[in-house]
């Protein structure tokens, strides 16, 4: 589009020329009096904002939402017609109640339009003749205005959608087509990488070679009528020649496929595959072809005469890739498709001028390689070049073929034999040389922490060959792959050891390996190989996390020694990333060219302030001008004798039947004695599930165990009322407690469980003899077989050896509303005592005390939690804690690093004022409210703004109030909750 380009602002470049062209199309119509467009309608029943609505006057009823992208690719991506399609879904009501409920994607160029189909995903929601493709170019708006006119026409004459079933009826007929032949006697060309020896890494990614294999060869003769029909439609001189496919096969096949590669498509239909399909004898397979080939070119729905009328590369690409990896596959696996648009952002972020080489070392089915041919054809470079200059490896048979797909189909008309697209089927740790030759690496490694057990764990002989190809190449073992390491680190780590000096690497990462523990071998390679140039954090709504987690971005540049001086750019946007001015960002980011996007914040730091040891969160907001946080305040676990998580749920191994015996949903699976060489304390292997009617009725045994022998027990942040813990709160999931464990003094206080002694032998013998405990565990030990065979009885029956909570509770995950407690049970150290679950962390013990002003254990306690609820406490939540997916997660680390106004300073005729304004807070403090909104909050800061100016008095209230209620706000509307 001459008039608008692909790196455009969305909301400011985009939107308006929609706008005023759709306008355009009512008028010319003569619909303007009777409907509208109105931009981003907000509903009480809309997670998310439609871009425009076209709206009856009068009655404001729906008629058609849409959905607004900068490309083709996002128009045509799975996610993107998900989102178009959950705006009809969500504002189901405000339309007619007759009339369909039409929606649409467009970007100005390409316009797809659909209607709700029952249940039925987007692709079985098309409307006939709904695909729309602006040519040519200098009549672009005209004919925009034309296809808008239709569209309009459409949703308002239309009153039964007509919907378009040759291209879902297409994919159908391919997956059964191969379906017939996985698994069969059949015979199927292999595909595989090692066809003699296993391949850990093939053997993970791409498991179903079988099956993929019989895709493969029914989709080329697919795709063989599908580029016939796209290069009749753009008009390239070859498509002529290519024969019509017979019941001759393999014969006509072949043929059809060696004319097919005299335009391109190497990758495709090499002569290697070409002698693959020669060499098919079995009549079983000759037949399904057969067969196959007839289904193809049925009347009405010929692929190729729907390919010559709406084919488009770019969903051609992403309808095939879903079909073979569908999300939950990809979920599995922790591969997960790169939203085209996050694509481009990367691809703006890491090229800055024209390169000779840009390595995708795992590029599944060429999104990040798409954006790199996009970003440097805008830079000035012509079709064969940037397809040069892009280049792929995937392990995985299907994706790389559609990468090469999607990248040769960028400009169909100049296809030739020449023409290549340089994807590698291959494993990117047997690549090396690839990567030495990059002078920018573009990645979306695979994401899976090391203790993910989801059913598809990573094997350890993927690992060990991972570790391996590290200390090969470089030569030396591998440092980021120790205890919880994530997948990616690998992936890393490898190219780290393979680029040479100077290459830039730009790859997505998830957003917490900046901030966690278990990060800082990952932060240690990073200081230790570049010079970081950026990392980006941003908000994870944009992206749907069906798809993916909230992730960020680093780019960084390899060098032999980093400089210390090196400037660092810790940049964070509040605002959807797929919507920025492209080249602006660019400019600001690589050139230093040009202010910064609105709603893009960027704080520099030399490198040699960053440590591997230290959270990197807290780095993305500038230094405060009211910078409250003196050097002597107090970190807020200094100031208790000890800080713990709670375990009666974390140990695993099926213990937790024994700790929160009452309202579990599963008590299974079924445990035995677990035979690894290398297992933790509590592991278990899992045998088979429990039934129904077996959890049903361990449920109501525990519902019927006798209350004097449950104890008090906090398991979830939604069983608790309030900001102080009462009774209530405590008996709503109670742990197994005998009586004789209770008021004993190793378990007030203590940060470690206690060892198991003879009253711990008591106590067993006390829950036996109680009949109801009784009927309930011998039920466990069949059902479950949690017998001291399968655990030890110490271990087993850990939960007699719990410590108690402290006097102040934290919630390790908030969501809905800022929130910390207080346990008053732990004042009273002769008195029934509160377990807590892992979703929680405990300090005890407050030293914050000062017996000369009468400054006691619990109200130093009530002070602290009435600061860590003020916008200054919460202000450091948001810094250290961890954004997962609008959630924000604080671990014990994290905690570390919160500082608090120590209460010894509060004067004392100041202290109950503030507690007073604390029990007065309403619970929890809501994370949609703005602070001018939080009435009672802002009395609370104002208190302690007072204590805080009156010991620094280098402060001014008024613009430390206003600075802290500012940046809180932006840490919340960045996470998005």
């Amino acid at each position: 589009m001459s008039w608008l380009t692909y790196s455009k602002h969305e909301i400011n470049c985009f939107h308006p020329a929609f706008e005023i062209l759709a306008n355009q199309a009512l008028s010319e119509l003569g619909l303007d009096g009777g409907y509208k467009w109105e931009h981003h309608v907000r509903t009480d029943s809309n997670p998310g904002i439609p871009d425009y609505v076209l709206l009856k006057q009068g009655t404001n009823r729906w008629v058609l939402a849409v959905e607004i992208k900068r490309t083709r690719e996002a128009v045509c991506s799975s996610r993107t017609k998900i989102q178009a399609k959950s705006y009809a879904e969500s504002n189901y009501s405000h339309y007619d109640s007759s009339s369909p409920k039409y929606f649409a994607t467009t970007n100005l160029e390409l316009s797809e339009l659909f209607a709700l189909n029952g249940s039925l995903p987007p692709n079985d929601c098309k409307i006939e003749n709904g695909d729309f493709t602006v040519t040519p170019v200098e009549k672009h708006k005209a004919a925009f205005v034309k296809d808008m006119k239709a569209i309009i026409s459409t949703v308002i004459n239309e009153k039964v959608p007509k919907f378009e079933n040759v291209w879902p009826r297409v994919l159908r007929e391919w997956e059964a087509a191969a379906n017939s032949l996985s698994g069969s006697h059949l015979a199927v060309p292999t595909i595989s990488l090692s066809p003699t020896a296993v391949n850990v890494v093939e053997n993970y990614f791409s498991p179903e070679i079988e099956a993929d294999a019989a895709k493969m060869l029914f989709l080329r003769c697919l795709l063989l009528e599908y580029l016939k029909g796209v290069l009749i439609k753009y008009g390239h001189s070859g498509a002529s020649k290519i024969p019509p496919l017979t019941d001759d096969v393999p014969t006509s096949l072949v043929k059809a496929f060696a004319k097919l590669r005299e335009v391109d498509f190497e990758s495709i239909f090499s002569q290697s595959t070409l002698q693959s399909y020669r060499s098919i004898t079995d009549k079983g397979t000759l037949n399904k072809l057969k067969e196959y080939v007839a289904v193809l070119n049925q009347p009405g729905a010929k692929v190729a005469e729907f390919a010559k009328k709406a084919g488009n590369a770019c969903e051609l690409v992403d309808s095939l890739f879903t079909c073979v990896h569908p999300i939950e596959a990809q979920n599995r696996r922790g591969k997960i498709q790169t939203d085209p648009e996050l694509a481009a952002v990367l691809a703006h972020l890491a090229i800055g001028e024209v390169v000779e080489n840009v390595v995708d070392p795992c590029c599944g089915e060429g999104s990040l390689l798409s954006a790199a041919y996009d970003r440097l054809v805008g830079l000035g470079l012509k079709f064969e070049e940037a397809l040069r200059v892009s280049q792929g490896v995937e392990v995985d048979f299907i994706p790389a073929q559609l990468a090469a797909l999607r990248l040769t189909l960028k400009e169909p008309k100049s296809l030739k034999p020449s023409t290549m697209a340089f994807i590698s089927r291959d494993d990117m740790f047997a690549r090396w040389q690839l990567l030495r030759a990059a002078n920018v690496v573009l990645m979306n490694p695979p994401f899976k922490r090391y203790e993910n057990q989801d059913g598809h764990p990573i094997p350890g002989e993927l690992r060990q060959y991972y570790a391996e190809a590290i200390e090969r190449v470089g030569g030396e073992p591998a440092k980021t792959i120790g205890a919880q390491a994530n997948i990616y680190n690998y992936y890393v780590e490898f190219v780290t050891k393979c680029v040479k000096s100077g290459t830039r690497v730009a790859i997505i990462l998830d957003n917490k390996w900046y901030n966690n523990s278990y990060g800082r071998p990952l932060k240690d390679l990073f200081l230790g190989n570049y010079n970081i140039k950026g990392i980006f954090e941003y908000p994870h709504s944009a992206f749907f996390k069906k798809w993916i987690i909230a992730t960020s971005i680093i780019i960084a540049e390899r060098v032999e020694t980093p400089d210390p001086e090196n400037i660092v750019k810790f940049v964070r946007t509040t605002e959807d990333p797929r919507l920025v001015d492209l080249e602006a960002l660019s400019r600001a980011f690589i050139q230093g060219d040009g202010e910064w996007p609105m709603h893009w914040r960027c704080v520099e730091k030399r490198q040699k302030e960053l440590k591997a040891k230290d959270g990197w969160k807290s780095n993305f907001s500038a230094a405060m001008e009211n910078d409250f946080l003196a050097g002597d305040w107090p970190a807020l676990t200094k100031l208790f004798a000890s800080v713990r998580s709670g375990r009666p749920d974390r140990e695993g191994g099926g213990t937790i039947v024994y700790t929160f015996p009452v309202g579990l949903t599963d008590y299974g699976p079924r445990r035995e004695f677990s035979t690894k060489e290398k297992k933790g304390r509590y592991t278990t292997d899992e045998g088979a599930p429990l039934t129904a009617e077996e959890n049903a009725e361990l449920r109501a045994l525990a519902a019927a165990i006798n209350p004097d022998f449950l104890g008090y027990a906090v398991r979830n942040s939604k069983n608790l009322s309030g900001y102080e813990i009462s009774i209530q709160d405590v008996t709503k999931c109670p742990i197994i407690e005998p009586p004789s464990l209770r008021g004993r003094a190793e378990y007030v206080d203590s940060p470690k469980k206690a060892k198991w002694q003879t009253h711990h032998d008591q106590a067993l013998k006390e829950i036996y003899s109680e009949r109801s405990l009784r009927k309930y565990i011998r039920k466990v030990m069949q059902k479950v077989n949690m017998t001291k065979r399968v655990l030890p009885r110490n271990n087993l029956w850990f939960i007699l050896r719990e410590p108690a909570a402290g006097e102040l509770i934290l919630n390790r995950k908030l969501r809905e509303g800022h929130r910390v407690h207080i346990n008053p049970f732990a004042f009273d150290a002769a008195g029934r005592q509160v377990r807590i679950s892992s979703n929680f962390l405990s300090l005890a013990t407050c030293k914050a005390t000062d017996d000369n002003s009468g400054l006691d254990r619990k109200k130093a306690t009530y002070l602290i939690a009435a600061f860590l609820m003020s916008s200054f406490g919460q202000l450091q939540f948001e810094r250290e804690g961890q954004n997962r997916e609008g959630l924000l997660a604080v671990e014990e680390h994290q905690v570390e690093r919160i500082r608090v106004f120590d209460p010894r300073w509060i004067r004392p005729e100041n202290r109950d004022v503030i507690i007073a304004a604390f029990k007065s807070l309403p619970y929890p403090i809501k994370a949609e409210l703005a602070s001018a909104e939080l009435t009672e909050r802002n009395h609370l800061d104002d208190l302690f703004a007072d204590e805080i100016v009156f010991r620094n008095n280098s402060l001014g209230k008024d613009s430390l109030l206003k600075e802290v209620h500012d940046e809180l706000e932006e840490w919340i509307t960045s996470r998005q909750p």
